[in-house]
């Protein structure tokens, strides 16, 4: 019989087992990409409702602030740089603390964790070009540094103000004049430390259900692929005992048919014309049982040849066979 060729069907699943895990886990990253970006945005929009509060557009450098002040002397060559930049350390620091925990008494509840700082990354005098600065420094800044940030928004904002007071008739007391012209770059980043958990946890009923459905299939094709087997192997085993049947009739058949003819050279019988056509019925049964097996039937072997002796030996006793 001849085989089914079923390494052909784990080729044909495999193929399309992989395929369909590969779509899967496309589709999976490319979700995932969108959930951070939805995350971001939310987080982004949190960031600019503090950043709107009346204690942080204090805190930022601005016109109205005591840093802004202190610019003032800067230009006047009434300070340094360093000098502003540790009489403002502690206020910076006690910015610091109190922006981590608005920070975290915001994004805690939605499960976010979030590491954010506010950079001045310039402070240009327009009359000289120069920049007070010789390093960016922080303004503000989280207890969890920034590593990667999703989010880097850039601003600026010019100052030009002037004052002249030494004009002023019966002024005793007043300020000396400055002409202030600056331009301040600033940066923000953001950073969401967990968005990937986070995307992952949303999407999670989504993704076991995948697994879930993909193991599923991988179950019912083993499944499957052993009844396959199974039903090959009985089939097979169906095969051999038709074909064993079937090679067990020939010798017979051909046995009869053999001794029919020589009894139909001295008898003439209706009987012999029955057993006849009852031989070519069970020779064309023969022939059903194993319709994709050579004809063998003109084949000489030796127990047919040993049989027909015999029979001839029977039937014409006069006959001496000498080897």
């Amino acid at each position: 019989m001849k085989r089914l060729k079923t390494h052909y069907y784990l080729i044909a699943f495999a193929i399309f087992y992989l395929s369909l895990v590969g779509v899967m886990s496309f589709y999976f990253h490319q979700v995932i990409k969108l959930e951070q970006r939805a995350i971001a945005t939310t987080a982004n929009e949190k960031m600019d409702e503090i950043f709107e509060e009346s204690f942080f557009v204090k805190a930022q450098l601005s016109k109205e602030d005591l840093l802004y002040k202190a610019f003032i002397k800067l230009t006047q060559g009434r300070t340094t740089l360093e000098q502003i930049q540790k009489t403002f350390k502690t206020q910076f620091n006690e910015n610091n603390e109190f922006y981590a925990k608005k920070i975290d008494s915001t994004f805690q509840p939605l499960g976010y964790g979030v590491a954010s700082k506010v950079i001045v990354t310039a402070i240009i005098l327009h009359s000289t070009q120069q920049n007070l600065i010789e390093s960016p420094f922080v303004m503000l800044e989280t207890s969890t540094k920034v590593v990667t940030p999703h989010q880097i928004q850039t601003s600026e904002w010019e100052i030009n103000e002037r004052s002249e007071n030494k004009g002023i008739e019966n002024c005793t007391d007043c300020p000396e004049d400055y002409n202030l012209h600056i331009t301040i770059k600033q940066e923000k980043q953001l950073e969401v430390t967990n968005y990937l958990s986070l995307a992952i946890l949303k999407l999670m009923p989504l993704l076991v259900g995948s697994i879930f459905i993909c193991l599923l299939i991988l179950v019912l094709f083993t499944i499957t692929y052993q009844t396959i087997r199974k039903k090959e192997n009985e089939i097979e085993s169906l095969h051999n005992i038709v074909d064993n049947v079937s090679h067990e009739f020939k010798l017979p058949i051909a046995t009869l048919k053999f001794g029919l003819k020589n009894l139909s050279k001295d008898y003439t019988s209706s009987t012999l014309s029955l057993l006849q056509r009852q031989v070519d019925r069970l020779e064309k049964l023969q022939n059903q049982l194993s319709p994709n097996q050579t004809d063998t039937t003109g084949v000489l072997t030796q127990e047919f040849v040993y049989t027909i002796v015999q029979d001839f030996k029977v039937v014409n006793p006069s006959i001496v066979f000498t080897s």
